[in-house]
């Protein structure tokens, strides 16, 4: 009711109207109403590219909304794109060594796992990793994860020794902010038994 409002007001192609759209556009897309959710999220995008440029930060919110709904929909191409240009917007806002550069790295990386482009996603894994290693001098479960997440790269690569150390450290570090009981112990328990199954060593795992 609010955009209706607001597009009577000023005109549908207005740049106020961008963020109602997007909001919109991303409880469609989380009710998964795709169509309705990616043209209005598509619209949203055209007017912000148009009346902010193509690198605005004011582009954040119709890109990640509909960066969202083609990943829900496994168009991980499609998905991958718009993530791509978060990430440069986010790199010349908030320096390349944020977490948040770190998260949006994580995510492209799994887009390409997902559809078998393991070696592809280890850099951006290693580089998330290397940001959230610098961003966190203590033990933090944004950093366990991006162990884990490294090493869960490289079994899926075949690379199950040089896995084994980072899904060591993950349990370790999980251990330490989690608790030795917590959900997030438990899975990095059971990589680090599938990267040992994988070197035969099956009564250790």
């Amino acid at each position: 009711r609010a955009l209706t409002l607001s597009q009577r007001a000023l005109g549908r192609a207005h740049r106020d109207n961008v963020d109602l759209m997007a909001n919109l556009g991303g409880l469609l897309a989380s009710s998964r109403r795709y169509g309705e959710a990616d043209s209005l999220l598509r619209d949203a995008l055209a007017i912000a590219e148009r009346e902010f440029g193509a690198e605005d930060r004011r582009l954040l919110r119709p890109l990640n909304n509909l960066a969202f709904s083609y990943e829900q929909q496994e168009r991980a191409a499609e998905a991958e794109q718009l993530y791509r240009r978060l990430l440069v917007i986010r790199e010349g806002e908030l320096g390349a060594e944020h977490v948040e550069v770190a998260r949006l790295l994580g995510i492209i990386a799994g887009l390409n796992e997902k559809v078998g482009r393991y070696a592809d996603a280890e850099p951006q894994r290693r580089r998330a990793l290397a940001v959230l290693e610098k961003a966190y001098r203590t033990p933090h479960n944004d950093l366990a994860r991006g162990l884990m997440m490294v090493g869960w790269n490289l079994h899926l690569q075949g690379r199950a020794a040089e896995a084994e150390p980072l899904a060591r450290r993950s349990v370790v570090m999980f251990e330490a902010t989690s608790g030795a009981e917590h959900v997030s112990v438990a899975e990095a328990l059971q990589n680090l038994a599938i990267v040992t199954s994988d070197q035969a060593r099956y009564a250790e795992a």
